[in-house]
């Protein structure tokens, strides 16, 4: 038999403080057919992934009571084989804020609200195993 293989789902895990923005980021995760994990912080994802490994992570920037580039830094810490896609969102767009986030260790930079297609077309890019 001839044909391509189905991509397997990926493993998102979306840290973000705010429940609505979470569920909305899980709920379009959910129907593209990967597979989200919500931490409502930083603490939350580093506990988290001590014991699963996300192919990508949605991380707000603007986390409540954390400091996220530090959260990003002990993320990264603890995938030293096999780096899940960084994606860093925030609602501010300024250049000194993107390369804050890409210094310590984001792939992408997205601004807040994230447009959907987006978001849908790094994920494909990630599920074919490609760097977005």
């Amino acid at each position: 038999m001839t044909g391509c293989l189905p991509y397997l789902p990926l493993f998102v895990l979306i840290v973000e403080d705010c429940p609505e923005t979470a569920h909305s980021l899980a709920e379009l995760v959910r129907l593209w057919g990967h597979q989200p994990q919500i931490a409502p912080s930083g603490a939350a994802a580093l506990e988290l992934t001590s014991s699963l490994a996300p192919d990508v992570i949605l991380l707000d920037l603007d986390l409540h009571g954390a400091n996220s580039s530090e959260v990003i830094r002990r993320l990264r810490f603890g995938f030293p084989s096999s780096c899940p896609l960084f994606i860093a969102l925030s609602s501010d767009s300024r250049e000194d804020v993107q390369e804050l986030s890409r210094q310590v260790g984001c792939h992408l930079h997205l601004e807040k609200p994230v447009h959907p297609d987006v978001l849908q077309h790094l994920l494909r890019y990630r599920q074919r195993g490609t760097e977005a």
